[in-house]
């Protein structure tokens, strides 16, 4: 049976010493990408979080406001022929 790899001569060595470096080379590449990926994950996650939070927040539309405060004039205005008459 013969290996793949060459026997370790003056080029044949140097081969191996270039593959070992480019592979950890890679090694290290890949290891950063990963890590960015889970750095990723967790700021998405986080987002996420805020966001649904912000989303169950409940909010005051201005049609509703402005509905309220033409009620509330409505109220005002027939209430206060009432009230004079009462402290006349």
């Amino acid at each position: 049976m013969t290996s793949a790899i060459p026997p370790p001569d003056d080029g044949g060595a140097a081969v191996l010493i270039a593959l070992a470096r480019l592979e950890g080379k890679v090694d290290a590449a890949l290891a950063r990408q990963a890590a960015q990926v889970d750095e990723h994950d967790r700021r998405l996650a986080d987002l996420e979080v805020r966001l649904r939070a912000v989303e169950a927040t409940p909010t005051v539309s201005p049609r509703a406001m402005w509905t309220a405060l033409g009620t509330l004039s409505a109220i005002v205005a027939a209430l206060t022929p009432i009230i004079s008459r009462l402290y006349q």
